[in-house]
């Protein structure tokens, strides 16, 4: 395989596994901030060894094994921590991978075809919150309304927004 290929395949095992990789590192070491330091170690190795990885072996096998040894670094170095699993538990853990990526997409995809759905205002305010990280006070202003209705409006959307999504998904 072309090593442009491989390093393409690496990134796109990647983007499908990051969540489940950060979900493994977060139950691995209890606190977000040093789990989102180890994924970003975990991604530089990726990175950095993508010509080792074996199209043949299950993408996320390998970068749990790569997270998992960043786990243990960090186990050693928080050795006096009290809130450190055991090895069996990490090896456990690590086996605890799905080997199908979750329904993030088809839940994605779900959620834009409902935001489509949407009233136009109710739309807008969706872009406003979302898209340019915008709070209610904010909103306000550029949706001709006062800041209860603004937060009224998005109680709204999401519950809507929640209900298309689970029927899309059958899950209603």
């Amino acid at each position: 395989m072309d090593p442009s290929d491989r390093r393409a395949l690496v990134a796109e095992h990647w983007h499908k596994w990051q969540t489940s990789i950060r979900a493994y590192l977060l139950a691995a070491v209890h606190n977000y901030h040093d789990a989102e330091d180890l994924l970003s170690q975990v991604a530089v190795a990726v990175a950095r060894d993508y010509e080792k990885y074996d199209p043949q072996t299950p993408f996320i096998r390998w970068a749990i094994a790569i997270a998992r040894n960043r786990v243990l670094n960090y186990r050693r170095s928080k050795a006096m921590s009290k809130l450190v699993f055991s090895q069996d538990t990490l090896d456990v853990l690590a086996g605890a991978m799905p080997e199908e990526p979750p329904a993030e997409a088809a839940t994605k995809a779900a959620l834009d075809d409902c935001i489509a759905k949407l009233q136009d205002r109710s739309q807008q305010a969706i872009t406003l919150r979302y898209e340019q990280d915008l709070k209610p006070r904010e909103m306000a202003p550029r949706l001709g309304m006062s800041v209860t209705a603004v937060t009224s409006l998005m109680h709204r959307v999401h519950k809507a927004l929640e209900k298309c999504v689970k029927q899309a998904m059958g899950a209603a």
